[in-house]
C-alpha cells in the first residue's frame, strides 16, 4: 500500500450564507458544492444545510474554486433539472459569479449565494 499525508496547515475554509428568495417553494435542504478548478483532477467539497443561512466548507485545500448551491426539494441529493413533459419545475439553484481563490490558513469569508 502507498499513501501520502497532507500537512494540516495546507487547509483553509470558505464561509458565507445562503438566502432563499422564494416564499412559496422554500422546502428541502440546501446543498453547496465547491469545486477546485485549479487542479488537473478537480476535487469537490460538499456541505448540506437544513435551511438557508450560514454555511462553512471546512478543511479544503488551497486553489481556485467555483461554488454552486441548490435547494434539494426532492430529497434525493441530486440536482433535478426538471421536465418539459409532463411539466416539472427544476430545483432552484445559484452559482457564485466569480472564481474564489482560497489560500492555506486564510479563511475566505462573506460569500453570499441567493437562490432565485
Amino acid at each position: 500500500f502507498r499513501f501520502q499525508t497532507v500537512d494540516e496547515e495546507s487547509f483553509s475554509s470558505i464561509e458565507g450564507s445562503v438566502t432563499d428568495m422564494s416564499v412559496t417553494d422554500a422546502r428541502g435542504d440546501v446543498i453547496l458544492t465547491a469545486r477546485n478548478v485549479s487542479r488537473k483532477e478537480p476535487k469537490e467539497y460538499t456541505v448540506r444545510i437544513r435551511q438557508p443561512g450560514v454555511f462553512v466548507l471546512g478543511d479544503i485545500l488551497e486553489g481556485k474554486y467555483v461554488i454552486r448551491a441548490y435547494r434539494d426539494r426532492s430529497g434525493n441529493g441530486i440536482h433535478d433539472p426538471g421536465l418539459v413533459f409532463p411539466f416539472h419545475r427544476s430545483e432552484r439553484f445559484a452559482s457564485y459569479p466569480d472564481t474564489l481563490k482560497v489560500r492555506a490558513r486564510w479563511p475566505l469569508e462573506g460569500v453570499v449565494l441567493k437562490l432565485q
